[in-house]
């Protein structure tokens, strides 16, 4: 035991020895640079084209920081903010081992969309370059520069089609305008979404309609496409000209926009055919409703009211989460009015006639829903509300009727039938010279509906509400007689038969 530990120690000895008898070399250590650094921009301002995408349309110069570890090991960063903010956000561009570096007009103009700017309105960035060891140590940062950038759109819509046309029943299911776009933010890597957008001539897009596109550069419209919008949609009556304009939407990743131009179509209007047959009544089923799947449904709350020729609609207490079809007979199911494909859009989307096995998706969330079905473009819509707009009854009082002023009104002579959804019906005898009023609640002046403010029109007219009701109330017609009133709430009109 006693050698072992002599052993040991002499182990122990040695490789002191050996340790003491070493010479170690000093870490290396780089002195930090005391070299002021300044950075220059070739322009102050700077309007581009398209056709300069991936041109360099600003360059930077700046002096050697003198980094200990030499210029190969230097980054340059150049940092462009919003004007005034003091870098609080800012976008990036950088180089290394370089004393000079340029922005291509891609990445200028997507910086200066990204910060607000709009095409071709000038907008003021700063500009500073920050120059660091590659690994971003010991920061060095020049002098702040002002450039203002006009941002240009490189995204340019075009058609091969004539932008003139004269619809006609005929010729409806040809192609009138066939749309086509180029790729927006030439040069940028990431996906890019596209909307057309379309709007009434002359509107400067106030109120668009927007085509959804996603990645899709092309869209097409037929005759009777653009018959539908500009005589239905615009107002335009048949036979006369109206325009539309179209223009194109992008947004990229970065969440940059940029408009096309506008291409204007001027469209001559002819007579209106609906794309499906329309019935003369309509009735809404599904567990969406308050009346579920029973069939016949409950009238008048699930029968539609017609609008016009073309067009029903209705006010519906939905169930949330639910589904729905639209029937053209209650209590068939040989017909019925369904999307093609399942899982339709819950605000509204395409339906044909006898589609398939698929419902219609109801709201996500429960409560009054406006919606509207119109034959014409094969679409329905619906639309929340914060209550319902359409009163539960309806009666008319006045000297214009037997009851005269009396209220609460004689029933049922003065009580008006509700015969769907939206619109209420009553034959009633009216003397001329006087007048009367619509209430929702018999014996309850809180609220009332009346007509004309000019106290001319006897014939129907605009349904006004409370307050806009003229003191003179609702005129009654020229001539002593028995009337069929009808009175809409979609449409807000009454009318006198």
């Amino acid at each position: 035991m006693k050698k072992r530990i002599i052993y040991l120690a002499s182990v122990i000895a040695a490789v002191a020895l050996i340790i003491g008898c070493t010479k170690l070399e000093n870490t290396p250590s780089f002195p930090k640079s005391d070299a002021s650094f300044t950075a220059t921009a070739s322009a102050t301002s700077v309007a581009a084209a398209s056709a300069d995408s991936t041109n360099a349309v600003l360059t930077f110069t700046w002096s050697d920081p003198k980094f200990s570890a030499g210029l190969k090991q230097s980054k340059f960063t150049v940092q462009v903010s919003p004007s005034g903010t003091d870098f609080l956000t800012f976008q990036t561009k950088s180089f290394t081992g370089v004393l000079t570096g340029s922005m291509l007009g891609k990445d200028l103009n997507q910086m200066a969309l990204k910060f607000g700017g709009s095409i071709g309105q000038p907008i003021d960035l700063d500009v500073r370059v920050v120059a660091t060891l590659v690994n971003n140590n010991e920061a060095k940062t020049s002098a702040t520069t002002k450039i203002t950038v006009t941002p240009y759109s490189d995204l340019q819509l075009m058609t091969i089609s004539p932008t003139t046309v004269v619809t006609a029943p005929a010729t409806y299911s040809k192609i009138a305008a066939a749309l086509s776009w180029n790729k927006g933010f030439i040069g940028y890597p990431d996906a890019i979404t596209y909307e057309l957008q379309f709007a009434k001539g002359g509107t400067n897009f106030a109120s668009p309609t927007v085509v959804s596109k996603n990645t899709s550069t092309t869209q097409s419209y037929t005759q009777g496409d653009l018959n539908t919008t500009v005589a239905i949609d615009y107002g335009v009556a048949i036979g006369t000209t109206g325009t539309v304009d179209f223009r194109v939407k992008a947004t990229n990743a970065a969440s940059a926009v940029i408009y096309s131009n506008v291409l204007t179509f001027s469209v001559t209007t002819s007579a209106i055919v609906p794309k499906y047959t329309v019935p003369s009544q309509l009735f809404i089923v599904g567990d969406a409703t308050q009346g579920a799947w029973n069939n016949p449904v409950p009238t008048p709350s699930q029968q539609l009211t017609k609008i016009d020729a073309f067009t029903f609609g209705g006010v519906i207490n939905f169930v949330g989460g639910k589904q729905f079809l639209l029937l053209p007979v209650n209590g068939d199911w040989s017909h019925k009015y369904n999307p093609s494909i399942s899982g339709s859009n819950p605000s509204g989307d395409d339906f044909a006639p006898d589609a398939g096995g698929n419902n219609m998706v109801g709201p996500l969330n429960s409560g009054y829903y406006k919606i509207i079905v119109d034959f014409v473009k094969g679409k329905y819509t619906l639309t929340s509300l914060t209550s319902n707009s359409v009163p539960d009854s309806l009666y008319i009082v006045g000297d214009a009727t037997a009851g005269q002023w009396n209220n609460p009104v004689p029933i049922p002579s003065q009580r008006f039938t509700k015969i769907s959804n939206s619109e209420f019906q009553l034959s009633v005898p009216l003397t001329t010279g006087k007048s009367y009023l619509l209430l929702p609640v018999n014996g309850d002046w809180s609220h009332k509906f009346g007509g004309s403010t000019d106290g001319t029109t006897t014939a129907g007219g605009d349904l006004l509400i409370d307050g806009a009701v003229p003191g003179s109330n609702t005129p009654a017609p020229s001539s002593s007689a028995t009337y069929n009133i009808k009175v809409n709430f979609l449409t807000m009109k009454y009318k006198l038969q």
